[in-house]
C-alpha cells in the first residue's frame, strides 16, 4: 500500500491502515515532512507495525513501515 499525504492525516489513518496490511505486508508512505516522521512512524507502532527504512530527500521523507507478523 502506498500514501503520499500529510503527516496528520497519515496519524489519522494510521488504525485503517494497519488493519488493511496482512502480517509481513508493508506501507510506503510519503508526503509528510521529516519534523513529522517520528510522531507517524509512532502512530504505526502503536499498529503493530516498525519502521523498517527511510529516504529523505530535502525535508521529504519517504518511510517503509512493516506489519509485525504475530
Amino acid at each position: 500500500m502506498i500514501a503520499n499525504i500529510l503527516g496528520g492525516p497519515l496519524i489519522e489513518l494510521a488504525p485503517i491502515f494497519g488493519n488493511a496490511v496482512l502480517p509481513g505486508g508493508s506501507l510506503v508512505l510519503a508526503g509528510l515532512l521529516d519534523s513529522q516522521a517520528e510522531a507517524v512512524a509512532q502512530a504505526y507502532r502503536r499498529q503493530g507495525m516498525y519502521l523498517a527504512d527511510s529516504i529523505v530527500r530535502a525535508d521529504w521523507p519517504t518511510l517503509r513501515i512493516i506489519k509485525r507478523r504475530r
